[in-house]
């Protein structure tokens, strides 16, 4: 009985599992078959009833043909196992027929697996391809991808065999291909130097298959050394060169010529061996016929962890075998000294690691710390500096949570690891469960939601990265971060990247990269056990480019920049995706794009129904074909992918009959006095200079860094000189008492022109990039000092000051306080006191820091805003304000620590509050779960629905409310959700134009914050067009007044101009603008910026005749005026304080007085903007053409004598042209598309201003304000000078009309100076005209003549900061009001 009972329980298990045994196979990566044979790549899942470890096909014979399977899902629940991945498997292309096979993991026993596999092998399609490739972008590089357009490819080719029976200069590889283009490298071997091209084209003959080939024509892209005169060779340096960091300047060759062949070509090789791969050879000035070219080539050393190092740099040119000439560069530099380091753990108050390293400081090159699987992390200056000694050697100490099994210390001369013992038990990575997106239709398409459901049963979640989103705890909406759901607002990159960790850092790749597959965007990524678990795509990844072409075939830019337009199309493209366009450099690629820019995003032209992509290029760009970068649904496009579709159409050329592509240099360096200097009373040194353009470009912008062995944050120096050459001098000012002996030197400068052309001493690269003795990616910039000395770099400084040995002493407070406001931001507050026995060095401000360590990416670091308190010789007080998003410091507890303490001995301390055992819990404070509205989509009149963005949102039981602004408050409708997620939702509003309120209520009765919301161009007006001012009123902060109908002027410009709003009036697109869109603006260079106030000052000549124009904006006054608008206050601003933050930033600050008495404070942030941009204000999109400068205005509180009365902020705008004769001037003040314009005309050209009628008061509410043309007798000045308007002079003083306000206000006006269709004559309204009667020009013929023109876009900003008592509360506000400032600079 019992053999039989054991023979049953067999047959029952076999039995079970031939039942047990299913799966699925979906095909995901496909190609042609190569010697017979298909290599696909399947998605596989199977359900069994015994745990299986591998998976893979057997053909008809029952051959495996190399299967590889990757592993994406592995569990057990009860009673199945589930096993999911990749598998890439031979199919034979004669019998693809196959069968799916497994093996257990206990025993190794085959498993056959019931799955249907429906796979068709497809031999390739015959290549044809006659037309021969053409490298029309110079210069060429010593590697160059380029496409080839093949009409029948529809799928990937696996390997291509490539022979040539010539030897050639050029070799070419198989890099790719994907369906319709296949993708080579073109690679110069300089070793072939003895090759000669002596045929119209380079053959390749390219074998793909079993009796399958092409042959490849090439144009050569170089020619024989022929055929040039050469008539000079200069080379900087131009004697034997000590190198710092092996980076810090270009080997540079200018080579003058006449009759360049265009195909010349220049390489250099090192006596190492090296070759460049970032070396190019480039016209840079003149022309073929008489021009300049330039080589440029990086040195590196073999290996970077010698201390020294000597090499020569030998230049040839294709054909010679001789070198024209070769520099001796030594590499002297000293490896740093990591041989002194520790890992010390601590465990209270959490589990913590602080990491100490003593070295010498990276004075000349970067260092960078990687953590585990992290990314670098590189400190700037002063994080991180613990120690810092006369001699150089310093010590780091950093702080970082625990979870880490590796460290990596990099420089670019050296490289060291550290393995720290691991302390967790926890090696499981988190596991995706589930994976959404939901991308809102119908905007800008710019944002998408992200809910995501991630299990980590070890040490818990801690991040997800997705196409450059992270998403973290802070996101956490239910559960735990054991078991979460997440949800977050992302921003749209169309990038699949995608990976996620826990707090141990425990990394995995959620999208899993599949062996043996390049990478396709068409590929599916799964994370679970079903083939519907996978990440899903934004849009459609599988479309066709169907139209490329520009407008011309050629571009003059001889003179001038242009404005270019290009039309593209493809399949399934849709009206509200954007594509990004970038105009790339020749030979530094991409190296100074961001192409993540939300300014060079593009939306479908509508009436078009295509892209019509309209940008700028530069003048005096050289003769030739100008590379560009396009992005579509994420996957990127270059020029040549263009070209080898559609031919000469894609091509971008550009003409220049005398072009220039030099940056600006240094010319002459000296020092104010010889070094070395002793130092026995006090002193000014420093160096005087000299940069010229070399051209009649103007140099925009100029930066110097002066540092010393003893102090790293030093002295920095800017200039704007709006000049093609200017002369100063960067100075320091010494005295024995507090200066200690040292060494100065210049340590970095840069130099940009206003085309954005720039130098750079020290170049910017990631030092991650080069530890392995490898080229950076980009080329370096070229020095501004390569025609300079680098010995007058240093200036010795000897001094009587004696240092001393201690360091200063540092006492941080605990946390005083903190805010939240309403979008749920906190302001932290702290003190700080520093403290020394000799001194405290005022000029070193400590920065304060916020750090936790969640083991997401880099450290999550928040520098604070230190301001100064109180100061004395030996002690100062600070005040520290920590400005921290929603959801910081809910993991781990947050640590504080001080860096950049310097006493006058130029001692450096630091402190961190892990030295106490002293965190801070802000999980109360940063993870509230009040409801919060943060934004919402602009609405158009009658639109019916509307989107807010925010957190906390209600999903379900909660509601939403909306009451117009023109009933009470009871009357609140409730709104239905057609959408709803935490962080966005779309609520039904019904159609109207009408301003209202909303707000959410969550199903615990939280309220969210309420946000008044107007509808684009439905803002309501006191008047209609007029040329006047009407009488005086004081503005209105209520909403119940209705919008006057408007009408259309001149159908709006037509379709490519404007669209007409009904009862609104023209809506233009940019670059057009006024009321009729008839006005065009035109990019220009920055204006020169006025260090004595924020007034906006520019003049301007008119390109062909003897003509300037003039324009001047200037924040005059505020005044207080009472209900019955009489003025009871003015004051006028006169005396400002300037301080540059940036290159595009800049401060102005002054006093409000009031009876003789100060009473408030303005401050004037100017930002300027070079490219177009979208910004938000009043939460609606508003287009900023190119050449954007706008004001952010803060004002404190202004003591109102009554709660009745106003201010007026009075803007003076003034216009002149130096023409005299036959011309008219005249002026109005409007109304269009729910915005006052004011206008001033001088024959073609006007200076437009445009008044939002919004404003923004007490954080977030919005309301109607009025804005007037006032006269000259309004303004009450006896101190403004009454210019009498004329022919060619038009001035106009506006008040924008503030309400009385509890906490601020902000403001949004704008100026432009337009070409007009329409010439202002004697028929227009308010005109003053001029005729010359001998004149011998018509009025016709003036009006003919072609001229330039300038436009200044100013965006001008009020906040007005209410100012309290120096309470708790007042330290609140005051947070409260530099974080509003912060959020709009970085929204705007």
């Amino acid at each position: 009985m019992k053999p039989l009972v054991f023979i049953c329980l067999i047959l029952f298990i076999y039995i079970k599992q031939i039942k047990s045994f299913t799966g699925t196979v979906t095909l995901v990566e496909d190609n042609y078959s190569h010697t017979g044979y298909c290599r696909p790549t399947h998605f596989v899942n199977v359900t069994s009833s015994v745990s299986l470890s591998t998976l893979y096909f057997r053909d008809a014979n029952g051959a495996t043909q190399n299967p590889k399977f990757t592993i994406t899902y592995s569990e057990y629940i009860s009673p199945n196992y589930y096993l999911s991945g990749y598998l890439t498997n031979g199919f034979y292309q004669l019998n693809p027929t196959s069968t799916l096979h497994a093996k257990d993991a206990t025993y190794g026993n085959e498993q056959s697996i019931n799955a249907v596999i429906d796979y068709v092998c497809q031999l390739p399609p015959i290549i044809n391809i006659t037309e021969p490739v053409n490298f029309n972008v110079k210069p060429i590089h010593i590697e160059t991808i380029f496409s080839v357009y093949v009409d029948n490819l529809e799928k990937r080719i696996q390997k291509m065999e490539i022979t040539s029976k010539t030897v050639y200069p050029f070799s070419i590889s198989y890099v790719n291909c994907e369906p319709f283009f296949i993708n080579f490298k073109l690679v110069y071997e300089y070793s072939n130097l003895s090759a000669i091209i002596n045929s119209e084209f380079l053959y390749y003959e390219i074998d793909y298959g079993v009796l399958t080939n092409f042959t490849l024509k090439i144009i050569p892209p170089i020619n024989y050394y022929t055929n040039t005169s050469i008539v000079n060779i200069s080379k900087y340096p131009n004697s034997p060169y000590i190198t710092s960091n092996n980076w810090d300047i270009n080997n540079m060759v200018f080579i003058d010529g006449f009759s360049i062949d265009p195909k010349l070509y220049f390489y250099a090789v090192y006596n190492t061996g090296i070759l460049d791969k970032n070396q190019f050879f480039s016209l840079i000035s003149g022309n073929l016929t008489n021009g300049q070219f330039l080589f440029l080539s990086s040195s590196f050393p073999p290996s970077r962890i010698s201390l020294q190092y000597s090499f020569t740099f030998g230049l040839y040119a294709y054909g010679i075998q001789n070198n024209f000439s070769d520099s001796i560069i030594t590499n002297n530099i000293i490896k740093p000294n990591f041989n002194n380091y520790g890992i010390f753990t601590h465990n209270e108050p959490f589990k913590w690691n602080e990491l100490y390293i003593r070295c010498l400081y990276p004075d000349d090159y970067k260092i960078s710390f990687k953590f585990g699987n992290n990314n670098y992390f590189t400190p700037t200056y002063p994080y991180g500096i613990a120690l810092l000694s006369s001699d150089g050697n310093c010590i780091y100490d950093i702080s970082y949570a625990n979870g880490y099994d590796q460290i990596e210390i990099a420089t670019d001369i050296g490289f060291s690891y550290n393995n720290p013992a691991s302390i967790s038990n926890d090696t499981t990575p988190p596991k995706l469960v589930d994976f959404q997106l939901f991308y809102p239709r119908g905007g800008d398409g710019n944002y998408a939601i992200l809910k995501v459901h991630i299990i980590d049963t070890g040490s818990g979640f801690s991040f997800m990265y997705y196409g450059g989103n992270y998403i973290t705890v802070s996101d956490l909406i239910n559960g735990t971060i054991k078991d979460g759901y997440y949800e977050k607002l992302i921003y749209v990159t169309f990038d699949t990247t995608c990976k996620m960790g826990d707090i141990d850092s425990n990394i995995v790749i959620c999208n899993t990269l599949i062996s043996d597959v390049p990478s396709n965007q068409n590929i599916k990524y799964y994370y679970g056990v079903n083939p519907s678990d996978s990440i899903p795509y934004l849009v459609d990844t599988d479309f066709e480019i169907t139209r490329f072409d520009f407008e011309s075939s050629v571009y003059d830019i001889s003179e001038t920049g242009r404005l270019v337009s290009f039309y593209l199309n493809y399949s399934k493209s849709q009206p509200d995706i954007p594509i990004s366009f970038f105009l790339t450099d020749r030979n530094y690629g991409d190296k100074y794009i961001d192409i993540n820019s939300k300014s060079n995003r593009y939306l479908m032209d509508k009436d078009l129904n295509l892209f019509k992509i309209t940008f700028y290029i530069p003048p005096k760009l050289c003769t030739g074909t100008l590379p560009f970068l396009i992005i579509i649904h994420g996957k990127q496009f270059r020029n040549h992918y263009f070209y080898s579709k559609f031919g000469d159409q894609a091509n971008l050329n550009v003409f220049s009959n005398d072009c220039y592509e030099l940056p600006p240099r240094v010319t002459s360096l000296s020092y104010l006095e010889n070094s070395p200097i002793t130092l026995d009373s006090n002193q000014t040194i420093g160096w005087s200079f000299e940069v010229h353009s070399g051209s009649d470009i103007k140099i925009s912008y100029a930066f110097f860094h002066v540092t010393s062995n003893l102090d790293k944050k030093g002295y920095t120096f800017e200039f704007y000189p709006n000049s093609t050459s200017f002369s100063a001098s960067i100075t320091m000012d010494l005295s024995p008492s507090n200066t200690p002996s040292q060494i100065f030197k210049i340590y970095n400068a840069t130099l940009i022109d206003e085309r954005g052309i720039r130098s750079d001493h020290i170049d910017n690269y990631r030092v991650e990039e080069i530890i392995s003795n490898q080229s950076p990616t980009f080329p370096l910039s070229i020095s501004p000092f390569y025609l300079i000395d680098k010995g007058l770099f240093t200036i010795n400084v000897s001094s009587t000051f004696i240092r001393e040995s201690m360091k200063p002493i540092i006492s941080l407070s605990t946390l005083q306080g903190y805010h939240i406001n309403s979008f749920l931001e906190s302001s932290l507050y702290f003190s700080l006191a520093t403290s020394d026995n000799v001194g405290i060095s005022i000029n070193h401000l400590p920065q304060v820091y916020l750090e936790q360590s969640s083991n997401y990416g880099d450290f999550k670091i928040i520098q604070c805003i230190t301001k100064i308190n109180e100061t004395s010789v030996t002690l100062c007080k600070y005040d520290i304000i920590c400005n921290v998003g929603y959801g910081y410091g809910i993991q781990n507890s947050v640590s504080v620590s001080v860096y950049g303490v310097v006493d006058t001995s130029l001692n450096i301390a630091s402190y961190s509050s892990l030295e106490l055992n002293q965190t801070y819990d802000l999980n109360d404070l940063t993870n509230s779960k009040k409801p919060s509205i943060s934004g919402w989509a602009p609405l158009t009149p009658n639109n019916d629905k509307l989107t807010i963005f925010g957190r906390n949102l209600p999903t379900s039981g909660g509601n939403a409310y909306l009451y117009y602004t023109d009933s009470d408050i009871d009357n609140l409708v409730v709104l239905v959700f057609s959408f709803s997620s935490s962080v966005m939702a779309v609520l039904e509003i019904g159609p109207s134009t009408k301003p209202f309120i909303i707000y959410t209520q969550d199903s615990n009765n939280q309220t969210s914050n309420k946000v008044e919301i107007h509808y684009l161009g439905g803002d309501p007006s006191s008047s209609s067009s007029s040329t006047s001012s009407s009488s005086s009123s004081s503005a209105s902060s209520s909403d119940d007044l209705t919008l006057p109908p408007t009408s259309c002027l001149d159908n709006c410009g037509g379709s490519s101009r404007g669209t007409c709003i009904p009862n609104i009036g023209c809506h233009c697109k940019s670059p057009y603008s006024g009321i009729n869109c008839l006005s065009e603006t035109i990019k220009v260079p920055k204006p020169y910026i006025n260090s004595t106030s924020p007034d906006s000052r520019n003049e301007f000549p008119v390109s062909g005749a003897d003509i300037k124009l003039n324009t001047i904006i200037s924040i005059l006054a505020l005044r207080e005026l009472n209900f019955e608008g009489k003025q009871v206050n003015i004051h006028y601003f006169d005396s400002w304080n300037f301080t540059t933050v940036s290159s595009t930033n800049f401060t102005y600050d002054s006093t409000i007085l009031k009876n003789n008495q100060h009473v408030s404070n303005i401050s004037v942030v100017m930002e300027w903007y070079e490219q177009s941009s979208i910004i938000t204000f009043a939460k609606q999109n508003l287009t900023i053409n190119p050449s954007t400068l706008k004001y952010y205005i803060s004002i404190d509180k202004y003591p109102f004598a009554s709660s009745l009365n106003t201010l007026d902020l009075i803007i003076k705008s003034t216009f002149k042209s130096s023409q005299n004769d036959d011309i008219c001037g005249s002026k109005e003040f409007s109304l269009n598309d729910g915005n006052n314009y004011m206008t001033l005309q001088i024959g073609k050209y006007s200076f437009e201003g445009k008044f939002i009628k919004k404003a923004i008061i007490n954080g977030n509410r919005i309301v109607s304000i009025n804005n007037k043309l006032l006269d000259d007798n309004e303004t009450n000045s006896d101190t403004t000078t009454k210019e009498k308007d004329m022919s060619n002079q038009q001035s106009s003083f506006i008040s924008i009309q503030i309400p009385h306000y509890d906490s601020n206000i902000l403001l949004d006006p704008s100026f432009s100076v337009l070409l007009d269709t329409n010439e202002s004559s004697k028929n227009s309204g308010n005109s003053i005209c001029t005729s010359n009667k001998s004149s011998k020009l018509s009025a016709a013929q003036v009006t003919g003549i072609v001229i330039g023109s300038f436009i200044i876009v100013v965006i001008v900003f009020l906040f007005i900061f209410v100012k309290f008592s120096k309470t708790d509360k007042s330290l609140s506000v005051k947070i409260f009001f530099y974080k509003s400032c912060k959020r709009f600079k970085r929204k705007y």
